[in-house]
């Protein structure tokens, strides 16, 4: 016959088991209820704000483990740390009183010097405990305003976009989008465009005024050439020699503008194969173009190599201080290969007398007044725009600007014609003002930017 104890082991091994798990749920359910009564004022309802607030400053950090990842709510100390479940899932009433635990630890425990996260990472103006401002998501599933979202990364197989081309200005880019200031609405108490109409003239305008009121265009000086077109007379050797002394090098062209076009559509003129531009910057010593910055940074936002232009008034001040005004309001000069030199706009005065009051020999001094103090403020010498017709009856020759002045010349008709006295080639041509005054380059682009690099 078994012992008694033996008979019974069964039994007595269940009850003891049974007594210690009745006596760890009552330990837990005890630990649970007292948590519960002391953290009452601790809690918040989801969306009170409370539940919004930063965290005290008195819990206690520690760095994290290395290797280790973080569960998404992660435990606040080392010892909920190590306390956390690690290789199985925990029941729910062992996960209710862990996350209410560091409320009632952060009071019993020191803060450690270095440890508030609030003093190391930086938040933005406002922004509550969880970093953001606002819980909903931006456009498009991303994080709300103040989270940083994820860095997007293709897939390893995903083709990659094509690198822009950093050689040139975009291209594609829309005018208004360009960083240029914005135009007053008034300038001095007077409406911009009143302004401009009042104070400002129009490149050419004047060229344009005298020599269509005296049969279209000046008569071209040179006795009529009587040869079949594109030769002239036979040479000396008895061949026909072709007449490419005016001809233009090339077809780069461009357009020039003022005031008077207020914000120009710089795109629609790349589109059309303007890649040059000449923009007005001032007149005499008292006007300034209020459209000079979206002209011209515009212009070169595009793609456009770009310059400013000064209409001189040769007897309201010196040649010297109206280049100094021209080169301190955008008529300076970079190095940048996007930076032609500044032009000097001289025709038929608007105003009053043709020649401004001046002798010829006079008109000679005061421009080259402004052409050495342009070349002395800029390390350029300037672009001279005029037409034959004017500086042939108020400066003449007796002159050495045709060593070292780009001529750019007004003629609005089939070829070039007699060039002003003192050039024997052009680099600009003014062909046409219709619908805006156009251009064009004697040479090939490159040669386009050589002068625009010096």
């Amino acid at each position: 016959m078994r012992p008694p104890y033996r008979r019974h082991g069964f039994l007595v091994r269940a009850a003891l088991a049974f007594a210690v798990a009745a006596a760890l749920v009552l330990s837990l359910w005890s630990v649970n209820a007292v948590i519960d009564l002391s953290s009452d004022t601790d809690t918040a309802v989801p969306g009170s704000a409370a539940s919004t607030r930063s965290a005290p400053d008195s819990v206690r950090t520690d760095p994290p483990t290395p290797g280790r990842e973080r569960p998404t709510q992660e435990p606040t100390t080392s010892a909920d740390r190590d306390a956390a479940p690690r290789d199985a899932a925990p029941s729910a009433l062992a996960r209710s009183w862990p996350d209410r635990l560091p409320s009632l630890v952060s009071s019993a425990l020191p803060q450690l010097p270095g440890t508030d996260e609030s003093a190391t990472e930086p938040r933005s103006p406002g922004a509550t405990s969880g970093g953001n401002e606002s819980d909903e998501p931006g456009p498009g599933g991303d994080p709300g305003p103040g989270i940083p979202g994820p860095p997007a990364i293709a897939p390893p197989d995903a083709p990659q976009p094509p690198k822009a081309d950093t050689r040139e200005v975009d291209r594609t880019r829309d005018t208004a989008t360009a960083a240029v200031t914005a135009v007053p609405r008034t300038v001095n108490g007077i409406d911009v465009d009143a302004y401009v109409r009042k104070y400002s003239t129009e490149m050419g305008s004047q060229i344009r005024r005298v020599e269509r009121s005296i049969a279209g265009t000046v008569p071209d000086p040179r006795p009529p050439d009587t040869s079949p077109p594109g030769t002239r007379p036979k040479d000396d050797g008895g061949k026909p020699r072709r007449d490419t002394s005016q001809r233009p090098r090339g077809d780069v062209r461009g357009i020039d503008v003022s005031g008077w076009q207020k914000n120009v559509n710089w795109q629609y003129w790349w589109r059309k194969g303007k890649r040059f531009a000449y923009v007005k910057a001032t007149e005499g010593t008292g006007y300034r173009n209020p459209y000079f910055p979206q002209q011209y940074n515009g212009s070169r936002n595009v793609g456009m190599i770009r310059g400013a232009y000064h209409f001189a008034l040769p007897n309201r001040s010196s040649g010297a201080a109206q280049a100094v005004y021209f080169t301190t309001h955008g008529g300076g000069w970079t190095r940048d290969g996007k930076t032609l030199p500044g032009a000097l706009d001289l025709e038929w005065n608007p105003y009053g007398p043709a020649c401004y009051g001046k002798s010829k020999a006079g008109m000679r001094s005061w421009i080259r007044s402004f052409h050495d103090t342009y070349r002395a403020r800029t390390g350029r010498w300037p672009v001279i725009y005029t037409s034959t017709s004017w500086w042939n009856h108020c400066v003449d020759g007796g002159h050495s600007f045709g060593e070292t002045v780009p001529l750019w010349v007004a003629r609005y008709a089939s070829n070039v014609g007699a060039l002003p006295r003192g050039w024997s080639r052009y680099t600009f041509w003014q062909y046409s003002s219709d619908p805006i005054d156009q251009n064009k380059f004697n040479g090939k682009y490159a040669r386009l930017r050589a002068l625009a690099n010096g």
